[in-house]
């Protein structure tokens, strides 16, 4: 599986001031995994619900968190945000503020990475990770967490 460590590296490169100093903080576990596969076998596909838990997260740091997540989501799963009805389901967390400037937070969201299984001239197993295909009108994440262009994000009151 490879979706995990490239959720933690593109919030690490979004957050670096926190993760690159406490990768402890984020924590990510994967719930309701499925090996999904038909005949005649070519490959298969992991399903499975990812959950990111952050914790004593900074209450600033939360918008920057589902920003990176979502443009992540558009570039990796764009199917999940294709669709309005989609869209409003796909992305689900809660939130235990623990004081104005500490809170600890929970993402969760379905993830399927598709697997293709070949085999080398010997005959060994070869498993191969399939990228989704791009869509068409996917690209609008461009320039979001992870762009040096994004400094943080200004809510007024002087926090970011």
């Amino acid at each position: 599986m490879r979706f995990p460590d490239s959720l933690r590296t593109a919030l690490t490169a979004a957050c670096p001031d926190i993760l690159d100093t406490r990768p402890d903080l984020l924590k990510i576990w994967i719930a309701n995994g499925k090996n999904v596969a038909r005949m005649p076998v070519g490959g298969f596909e992991w399903r499975y619900r990812i959950n990111l838990f952050f914790q004593d997260w900074p209450t600033s740091g939360a918008a920057i968190v589902s920003a990176t997540i979502t443009e992540w989501i558009g570039r990796n799963q764009p199917e999940l945000l294709l669709n309005h009805e989609k869209g409003n389901e796909a992305i689900s967390f809660e939130a235990e503020i623990l004081d104005a400037e500490k809170m600890d937070i929970l993402y969760e969201f379905d993830l399927c990475e598709p697997v293709l299984i070949t085999r080398a001239d010997a005959g060994a197993m070869v498993l191969v990770p399939v990228d989704e295909p791009p869509i068409a009108g996917t690209d609008s994440f461009d320039g979001v967490a992870g762009d040096p262009l994004l400094q943080g994000i200004d809510f007024g009151d002087g926090s970011a």
